[in-house]
């Protein structure tokens, strides 16, 4: 397995390529209001890139999208900074209802992993999302709408 993962700076990453984001992983997003409105989705899919030409740093990009009952979102990262302790602060762009807006998250790597049939990247992505920024009937009291969600990534065709 030491092939699908790459340590650089006592930092362990994927190895190198495009890893494709499984689809229907579950998604949920909680929003206080008085009493706490939950709402469940599923990912509609995405992709891990994870680039090694640099041998002094990590290149890595996360383009993910996500089915909830208030609508799909497209989140697409424009700088990861990924930490020895596994969590990555992510910069990036969310497009929802047509509106596309600054977007911080924080991705957790929890590590590449020998299933039945195949390798896998797990992550769980956590973002704290201004719905009022989307136009989103009832966010205009600002409380923000918490992300969770698990994701795997297949490891790439010529790695797994």
């Amino acid at each position: 397995m030491s092939s699908l993962i790459r340590i650089m700076d006592d930092i362990e990453t994927p190895a190198r390529g495009a890893w494709p984001i499984r689809r229907n992983d579950t998604v949920v997003a909680t929003r206080s209001r008085g009493r706490r409105a939950t709402h469940h989705g599923v990912t509609l899919g995405g992709m891990l890139f994870v680039d090694d030409s640099a041998a002094d740093r990590h290149q890595i990009s996360l383009d993910v999208t996500v089915e909830l009952d208030i609508g799909v979102l497209a989140f697409h990262s424009d700088h990861i900074e990924p930490t020895a302790g596994g969590t990555w602060d992510v910069r990036g762009r969310l497009i929802g209802h047509g509106v596309l807006v600054p977007q911080h998250a924080e991705l957790q790597y929890r590590g590449v992993f020998q299933l039945a049939d195949r390798a896998a990247a797990w992550l769980t992505l956590r973002a704290r999302i201004d719905l009022a920024a989307f136009g989103i009937a009832g966010s205009r009291r600002r409380q923000p709408l918490e992300v969770v969600a698990d994701l795997r990534a297949d490891a790439p065709a010529t790695q797994g």
